[in-house]
């Protein structure tokens, strides 16, 4: 890193408690961006903070990516399951992306995560010790090593659970209390399996009530509500309680849906499991924080964004003035503050991915494939697609993270093959999103609304004509899996409710 890209971060930071306002134009002439990496990344910050500010989220979730070929499918959704039971917390940190080498002495499955992957590296042994067996085993015996797994998995995730668990409780609660002002059977049997899932104690038990319900007429009954309320309020409005209750509880049935996969697929990738190892990717830091300058101001972007005057060029510039006023996001004062986030971070597919480049290693039948437990943000998607390696492009969640870099370039000069290669993916990059923020002024159109992170992994809905709810309350009761009040407990009083948005930490997520 150059002195100069130092001085001025030093600069940055000093200025940080300045509030933060976008200048339309520059006032004087201010120093020129000499350092060319800071002149890159600044350039490239800019539209990722201007689009943040037009919405975070860009966009429905795009689909995995699919083959033809059954066995590599397979292969897939074995890695995609590992990653996901890996991911231990919420938030982002424990965030965990797998790629599978082909080296001679068998295979290895390189992890990588947001933060510390040691502990999940532990874990993955075990969790793959478990399954190396039950290829031999006959299908009789597998509902054991699918118990075992299942347990090895919840008690890995318990914080995980727990908060999922909460943040279901909270909108089954208003779910409550919207149904409560209908006067009917049905709402009130509604009313009844939500207060049973909301009260659960133990959490694996509760997590396996959500799997046996999660084709249910009652989860068929919160997408119906769901539906119904946000036709109401349109694309740009809040997300239903009944959809987040729904999205919640279908969270926590995939505690249970994972570690069935799992054993399904070992039992027929059991030479993946017989001569293999677990290693951490090579941990890659991240670029400096984004400083403001005298060049960050309407203009000085838009000139950057187009290479000459035209109509366009101003009538962006006019419809981004007119969003400002007309929004009560206050856009040009959303996107400065970004530059106030401390910290910024290589998400754990791009570790992977540059791992994987890097040392030149081999992918399984050449399958270029990275799981992840979330699905991808959007700068990840943008990174695999214009990453010379030609990667799989994984699936995205569409949303905006401001926290996120490249890997670090150290050394950033003209004869450097990895600062050439970041200039040429990171100049992409930047065009893509320009282009989405071209697009959305010029079209004057709404933020897409909002959608968690994670997926459900369910969409069908099973029409039944009848609810058994009290044959199975009574299971419940008479199994004492559940107590009367959960939501006025004091356990865990000091975990915070946190919404399915997960931290600034990537991911590689379904709306109802």
């Amino acid at each position: 890193m150059t002195a100069d890209y130092i001085q001025h971060y030093a600069i940055g930071i000093t200025n940080m408690n300045e509030k933060p306002e976008l200048e339309i134009a520059p006032i004087g002439v201010g120093i020129p961006r000499l350092d060319p990496y800071r002149r890159l990344l600044a350039r490239f910050y800019e539209p990722l903070f201007l689009l943040k500010a037009l919405g975070q989220t860009r966009g429905e979730h795009t689909p995995e990516p699919t083959n033809s070929d059954a066995c590599m499918e397979r292969r897939r959704r074995f890695l995609r399951n590992l990653a996901y039971v890996c991911d231990f917390e919420k938030g982002g940190d424990s965030c965990t992306a797998i790629g599978l080498e082909n080296c001679q002495t068998g295979y290895c499955f390189w992890v990588a995560s947001n933060k510390d992957s040691d502990e999940i590296i532990t874990f993955l042994n075990k969790a793959l010790g478990v399954l190396r067996g039950a290829n031999s085993l006959p299908t009789s015996d597998l509902a054991a090593t699918e118990s075992d797994l299942t347990q090895l998995c919840t008690d890995f995730a318990i914080r995980r659970i727990k908060l999922e668990h909460k943040n279901f409780q909270r909108e089954a609660a208003r779910c409550i209390s919207r149904l409560r002002e209908r006067a009917t059977g049905t709402a009130e049997q509604i009313i009844d399996w939500l207060q049973i899932a909301m009260n659960f104690v133990d959490r694996t038990e509760l997590c396996k009530f959500a799997y046996d319900h999660r084709v249910s007429v009652y989860i068929g009954k919160l997408t119906t509500e769901a539906l119904q309320e946000e036709s109401i309020s349109g694309p740009a409005g809040m997300r239903s309680c009944f959809a987040l209750a729904r999205h919640h509880i279908l969270r926590l049935a995939h505690h249970i849906r994972a570690p069935k996969e799992l054993v399904a697929d070992s039992c027929h990738l059991g030479h993946l499991l017989q001569a293999h190892n677990v290693r951490g990717a090579d941990p890659l830091p991240s670029v400096p924080p984004p400083v403001r300058d005298s060049h960050t101001n309407l203009r000085g972007i838009l000139n950057r964004m187009y290479s000459t005057d035209g109509e366009e060029k101003k009538t962006v510039e006019d419809g981004l003035l007119y969003l400002n006023r007309a929004s009560f996001s206050n856009i040009f004062e959303h996107f400065m503050e970004q530059y106030t986030l401390p910290g910024t971070q290589v998400h754990a597919e791009v570790q992977v991915l540059e791992h994987f480049y890097r040392r030149r290693l081999s992918f399984v039948d050449g399958d270029k494939f990275v799981a992840c437990s979330k699905p991808a943000c959007l700068c990840c998607e943008l990174y695999f697609r214009h990453h010379p390696a030609r990667m799989v492009v994984p699936s995205s969640h569409c949303k905006v993270w401001t926290r996120w870099s490249p890997p670090l370039v150290k050394e950033f000069t003209k004869n450097s093959t990895a600062a050439r290669e970041q200039k040429q993916i990171m100049s992409k990059i930047t065009q893509a999103l320009r282009d989405q923020i071209i697009d959305q002024v010029l079209r004057r159109t709404q933020m897409s609304q909002w959608h968690p992170d994670s997926r459900t992994c369910v969409t069908e809905v099973r029409p039944l004509d009848s609810f058994n709810l009290l044959e199975e309350q009574g299971k419940i009761c008479k199994n004492g899996e559940f107590v009367a009040d959960s939501l006025d407990s004091t356990e865990g009083e000091s975990e915070e409710l946190v919404e399915d948005i997960d931290s600034d930490d990537g991911g590689v997520s379904i709306k109802v």
